[in-house]
This record gives structure tokens, sequence and C-alpha cells, in this order.
């Protein structure tokens, strides 16, 4: 009998909710009534979420979760911080967004479509304030790598549930916790290496990862490491295969690098197929070039002169074409003559006067990847080189006392950036391990830069104080107040490279034939 009186008890809540639920979706104009009633129960919903949505205070947390059998949904109700939503961004007649942070440190988002229409509602890092792995937790599924926004679809009405979780678990307000800067090249490229391998594909392949991607995989090469090797092999490959549905040809610079990958791939496996699906990347991009012999995917970002150029370099590698070198020197050449200032520094594009960290910090490494590269006795290797003087010559003028460079370069009110400092110290480690560089004192600012750098890198294989993804500007101010990332491809990649770079400088290890047999490539 008592059971029975359960039974009757929990069906007359259900009835109860199925006409608050009625009435809610009459006064919303249809709004999905399951998305909209449990996105607002996961949010801890104060009076002006509610309000907004007409629920009320009789819709019972235990009323909601009779329908709701998704444990990483109802893990948001009972996690322990217990924080209240607040609106992250609205938009009248399109869209609402809402954020609840977490005990973990990751922030749950509410995403409202008040539209007609299913729509895709972009999360941006910049209003959000957090970057990282974006979650779908009704598929219980990661969507992508969230560094600039990140898109979800929400039908019409409705409404997503999805989790940001940070790329790393330490945060800038633990770093007195952090170990100081002991960190040798060698663990930074396992850690980082690691930490790459660990994070779970989201069906996309953004430029930045790729960066990280080449990085790993020389670092394996140079540490004879046939497990790390395995384990990019495992995560990689399939984005390369005859079927993958990571294939995109599109007609943009961003696009196009991801043939870096394939090459390097092919540099360290010697399988033929990384090395067609390379250059069929190389190749497309000077499909129809402009009247000076420069690619059509050429725009005057200071960014291109490393995307386009590492790719034709890795072709040139790979295959041994001059070809692939020549346009990538003649392109860098090009871009000096229009954006390399009087102090060696450059411009972030023609119109952008600022001298924005890693935008500059793509230059450095760019002249530097094609000058490791291009033989001597070729043409243009002396033009290309004096540019990379200038530039160095600038860098070492403006580091820091710390060893780091600032976000905006020339700004000594500006905070220390991180990912340009990676890639100041590569291009100078370049310059002193191939001979382009022979006074000490590019010798001390190489060192000092690891040294300032390592205070940012975290245990779990991070590094901290890394700029968002940014667009070009007038104002010095857009780049002061850009957001700051952990764990960001952007700062992953070219820490990896400028410890790659400085093993080979400190010359602690020897290729192994028995690598190269057992992982099928061979010493370059």
């Amino acid at each position: 009998m008592k059971a029975v009186m359960i039974i009757r008890f929990v069906e007359i809540k259900i009835v109860l909710l199925f006409l608050l639920v009625s009435v809610v979706s009459f006064g919303q104009k249809s709004f999905k009534p399951q998305d909209i009633q449990v996105a607002i129960w996961c949010m801890n919903p104060s009076n002006e979420l509610r309000d907004a949505y007409l629920l009320t205070d009789s819709v019972k947390r235990s009323d909601l979760s009779l329908f709701v059998e998704n444990a990483e949904i109802l893990a948001v109700t009972t996690d322990s911080k217990n924080a209240q939503a607040y609106r992250v961004t609205i938009k009248k007649g399109e869209y609402d967004i809402w954020a609840k942070n977490m005990a973990d440190g990751s922030k749950v988002i509410a995403l409202f479509n008040l539209s007609e229409n299913d729509r895709e509602i972009n999360v941006k890092v910049e209003d959000l304030g957090m970057a990282g792995t974006l979650r779908d937790l009704w598929k219980q599924k990661d969507i992508k790598e969230m560094t600039w926004d990140g898109g979800v679809l929400v039908k019409q009405h409705g409404a997503a549930i999805c989790k940001v979780i940070p790329f790393s678990l330490y945060s800038d307000s633990l770093r007195e916790d952090i170990p100081g800067p002991d960190y040798t090249p060698e663990e930074v490229c396992r850690s980082f290496s690691k930490n790459l391998i660990s994070r779970k594909i989201t069906g996309e392949l953004h430029y930045a990862e790729v960066c990280t991607a080449v990085g790993a995989f020389r670092a394996a090469w140079l540490l004879n490491d046939l497990e790390m090797y395995l384990g990019l092999m495992k995560r990689y490959q399939d984005f390369y295969g005859s079927s993958s549905q990571y294939h995109n040809y599109s007609e943009h610079v961003d696009i196009s690098m991801r043939g870096s990958l394939p090459l390097e791939i092919y540099l360290v496996s010697n399988d033929k197929r990384f090395l067609d699906y390379g250059l069929t990347y190389a190749d497309r991009q000077w499909n129809d070039p402009v009247d000076d012999g420069l690619s059509k995917q050429t725009r005057w970002w200071i960014d291109d002169m490393y995307m386009i150029s590492i790719l034709q370099v890795q072709a040139y590698r790979a295959s041994g074409d001059v070809k692939y070198i020549t346009r990538a020197a003649h392109t860098l050449i090009e871009y000096c003559e229009r954006l390399q200032r009087s102090n060696g520094l450059f411009y972030h594009g023609p119109d952008f006067p600022q001298f924005w960290g890693r935008g500059n910090g793509w230059v450095a490494v760019g002249m530097a990847e094609v000058l490791k590269s291009l033989p001597e006795s070729h043409e243009l290797q002396p033009i290309l080189l004096k540019c990379y003087k200038r530039m160095m010559d600038a860098l070492v003028k403006d580091q820091d006392g710390s060893g780091m460079w600032k976000q905006l370069i020339d700004n000594v009110n500006s905070w220390d950036e991180s990912s340009c400092t990676a890639m100041f110290g590569y291009a100078l480690t370049i310059g002193v391990n191939y001979g382009f560089l022979t006074d000490k004192m590019y010798e001390d600012a190489m060192s000092k830069a690891w040294d300032g750098l390592t205070r940012y890198i975290n245990p779990d294989g991070t590094v901290r104080e890394v700029c968002m993804g940014t667009g070009q500007h007038k104002d010095a101010r857009y780049y002061l107040d850009r957001p700051r990332i952990i764990g960001d491809y952007h700062g992953q990649a070219p820490v990896l490279w400028f410890a790659a770079e400085l093993m080979e400088y400190m010359k602690e290890n020897k290729h192994s034939k028995i690598f190269f047999q057992q992982c099928g490539g061979y010493s370059r």
C-alpha cells in the first residue's frame, strides 16, 4: 500500500510539472520545455533568470530530476560550489548566454536561442574570461578547443548546456605554489608532448594545434622516444586517411598550413602517404598566383610570414624541390619590404601600427625556419638574412630584464607574454645553432628567455600568460586588454619548438639508428 502511494505521489508531481512546463512553453512562444527547464535548473538561477523565462520557485530540482538521466548534467546541480549563474551576454531577439562557476575551475554555460530558427550561438572567450575544451553536456561530447569562440547549434526557442573545461589545472592565482624555473628542455618536451597526446580530439584541426603537433614530432625524433612517436601517430594518422572527415582544402592560409603536419610526419616516418598529402596543400597554395608571384592567400598580416612559409619550407624539406623554398623566401622578403619598420620590428598590418608580441613572433620563427633550410648559395639568402638580423638585434634590445618580452614589445607598461617569448627564444636559438648569430649577446638573450619562460610553465605540461587569438586593431589598448589563456596551443607550440631547439644547442641527444628503423623514418 505504501509503495502504491509513493508511485501515485510521483505521478501527481509529473502531471503538475507538465502543466507548469506547458504554461512556460506557451508564455515563451513554444520554447522547448525540457531544454529550457533543465538549463535553468542547472544554473541555480537568480530571480532575473527565472523571470526571463517565467520560471517559478515551485519547480523543484527533484521534479526535474525525474526527466534527466544524464549524469554530467546531474553533476552540475550537485556541484559543491553551488554558485549562482550570471549573465554573460544577451542580444535581444537572438540569444541569451549565462554562465556558472564550478568548483573544479570549469564553467557551465546555458545558451538560450531566442529566435524563430535553429542557429549557432557563439560563446566568446573574451566575454567568458576562460578558454578550454567546449563540451556539450547533453551529448556528453567534446565539441572543440575553444580559444577564440565556441559555436553551438541550438534549436529554435531551445537551450544548450555546455561546459568549458580549462586546458590546465593550474590557474594564475596558483602561480606562487608552482615550482621555480628548474625545467630542462627535455622535461618540457616530454611533458608538453604528453599533454598534447592526452587531449581529446574534437573534430577540428586548428592551425595552433598543427604547430604544436609539429613540435611534438620533432621532440620525439630528438629524444629517440618511440612511445611518444606512436602516441602522436595514433592521434593524427586518421586526419590524413583517404576517407578522413578532416579533409579541408579551403583557400585560406590558416587552413592550408595544416599541410605542414603530414610533411613533418613524413620526415619522421618515411611514409609516402603523408608526403603526397602534404604536397597537395603546398601546391594548391600556389595555384593561380598573383602578378608578383605570391600566393593568392597573401593577406599582409604578419601572421602569414609563418603560416605561408612553414608549409612551403616543409615541402622543400620533404621533397628537396627548390621551388618550395624559393616561394617561402620570396614571400618573406615581400612582407619585410612592406611591414618591417626602421626599428627592425613589424606592424601587425599596413594599417595597424602596433608591435604585437605574438604577431612579431610569427615573423621571427617564419624567417628562422626558412633560413634554417635555405641554401647559402640561394640568391635570396643574403636579403632574408639581413632582415632577420635586423629583427634579432631589435629583440635583444627590447628584452625585459626578466628574460621575457611584452604583449606589445615596445610598451614597458605591457604584460609579460609567454608565446612571443618562446617564439623569439626559438628564433634566436636557430640563429645561434646555424651560425647566423655569432655574438655572445644572442646566446645570453636566448638563455635569459628560457629562464624567464620556465617561471610560467606548469607541472601538467601547460604554459600560462598566453594572449588569446587576436585580430588587428589600431588602438594599443585593444592588445593590452586581451584575455590571457592557460594551456592554449598558441603558447604550447612555441614552447615545444624552443625546448627542442635548445636540446640541439645543448647537444644532449644523439639520434639513434635503432629508433629510425623502428618507426620507419630517417635522420634529416
